[in-house]
């Protein structure tokens, strides 16, 4: 979708650089910090998230849209919308006019019309409120820098709640009771936590499509067109990744305060500490993600490798995996060496590297399968073996669709919207770890057999350990 190739000039209507410089417009007037990406990846952001709200936004019954200047989203028909446009463009637009007094029977959209100078018009805004999901994105259309900005924090979003309630009680004091009643159903302001790994999914599946035509056509595809697409994902992907492991991080530091109490209910306690581990988790994968990306950008500095005690990291990711695997309802046994000899990698890399392959390897198989990693030695290298087996499924079931490809860094599993690192970029983490990851199929439906090689340290006399187990 595209209503004018020019980014700054969405209406047809000649820019004035005199408003650009001196009116602030909505992502101005917020004092809380906004998320943003920034240049020719701006545009493409906007309508990605556009789109991935339409998506996830298409089931919900009860909700409110407030955009300017265009009805961004108004195929929502089942949502409140509430749309600001300049004077005398709703007509154009197809849009009721005249309705700038409330009536029993008010019709949507409720088009607020402005002057051509009105700050809410100087930057393409979308903000969505509903019970399951509520959101900002704005788009600052300068033609040198555009720049996209977003939050689903509750506190930015109640800020600009404010401030087009009373931007309206200023123009249109007869429509502000309307709106106020119309926000006020979705106060406290809420996000509920499993909206969001398919919203950022869809954002991510939507962005490579929108940013493709943003992109020279051409046969040879360069070093330096490579470098410049992974940045722009990983410009995405940070920003993302900030959105969710901030309210995730506030979430488990809330949690552990509760923790300490002594007085806990057995459990009220259970829950916390899964809620801790969910919490803990995601942040974590989104933080190897966001790092798993860079080293995808040749310019980023590599790894700095040295001695990497395997008792230690399994001592700390075992616990977690037995626990991943039971949420599942799946069974792990881990086989050891007598003798743990330690790894020449990247201690804490290692772990969430590891734990993302678990996580991975355990999603994909039918509840009530058993996964046996076995860890041996294999000469000057530790070889870490995943295997799996399934429990024969109800033939009546679905076959899990393959995931999709998001760009050229992620995959998504439509049924869930989990996302992974693609086979590849993992690999070339562990070769960033000093080691060597082989995924193989034994058959068409048998399960993933996956391996990773780890380098032993060379002054490491567990070297000569006994034979792999």
């Amino acid at each position: 979708m595209t209503w004018a190739k020019d980014p700054c000039n969405f209406l047809g209507v000649p820019s004035s650089p005199l408003i650009e410089t001196t009116i602030p417009g909505l992502s101005q007037l917020l004092p809380a910090e906004l998320q943003a990406i920034a240049g020719s990846a701006a545009e493409p952001t906007w309508w990605a998230m556009l789109q991935a709200l339409r998506s996830q936004l298409a089931e919900v019954e009860t909700g409110v849209v407030l955009t300017a200047p265009l009805p961004f989203l108004s195929d929502l028909s089942r949502l409140d919308h509430w749309l600001w446009v300049p004077e005398g463009l709703q007509g154009s637009l197809g849009l009721p006019q005249g309705n700038t007094q409330p009536t029993a029977a008010l019709p949507l959209p409720r088009v607020l019309p402005l002057s051509l100078g009105d700050p809410l018009l100087q930057e393409p805004f979308c903000l969505v409120l509903s019970d399951r999901l509520s959101f900002l994105v704005i788009l600052v259309p300068y033609p040198s820098q555009p720049i996209c900005y977003f939050s689903q924090t509750p506190e930015v979003l109640a800020e600009a709640v404010r401030l087009l309630a009373q931007h309206t009680a200023h123009h249109f004091p007869a429509l502000q009771p309307e709106l106020a009643r119309a926000l006020h159903r979705f106060r406290p302001l809420a996000n509920v936590a499993e909206t969001w790994a398919p919203f950022w999914a869809a954002v991510l599946q939507q962005w490579p499509t929108v940013a493709a035509s943003d992109r020279p056509s051409t046969e040879e595809v360069s070093d330096r067109s490579d470098r410049s697409t992974v940045g722009a994902d990983l410009e995405l992907l940070q920003a993302i990744a900030h959105e969710v492991k901030t309210p995730l991080a506030t979430i488990r530091t809330l949690t552990r305060s509760l923790l300490r109490r002594v007085d806990l209910p057995a459990q009220a306690r259970k829950r916390l500490e899964a809620i801790d581990l969910e919490c803990s988790e995601q942040i974590d994968r989104f933080g190897l993600f966001f790092r798993a990306v860079e080293l995808e950008n040749r310019e980023s500095q590599a790894l700095l490798l040295a001695r990497t005690s395997l008792t230690e990291v399994f001592a700390e990711t075992v616990p977690r995996w037995r626990k991943q695997a039971e949420r599942r309802s799946l069974a792990l046994d881990l086989q050891l060496p007598e003798r743990m000899p330690a790894v020449v990698s990247d201690p804490t890399m290692l772990d969430q590297a590891l734990t993302s392959l678990v996580e991975r390897f355990t999603r994909n198989l039918p509840a009530g399968s058993r996964i046996e990693i076995v860890v041996s030695l294999a000469g000057a290298q530790l070889k870490l073996r995943l295997t799996a087996t399934e429990l024969v499924s109800d033939p009546s079931e679905q076959p899990r669709t393959a995931p999709r490809s998001l760009g050229q860094l992620l995959t998504v599993q439509p049924e869930t919207g989990s996302l992974s690192l693609k086979l590849e970029v993992s690999k070339n983490l562990f070769q960033a770890l000093g080691g060597k990851l082989t995924v193989r199929r034994r058959s068409p439906q048998a399960s993933e057999v996956i391996t990773v090689f780890l380098p032993v340290e060379p002054s490491d006399d567990a070297t000569t350990a006994d034979s792999p187990r």
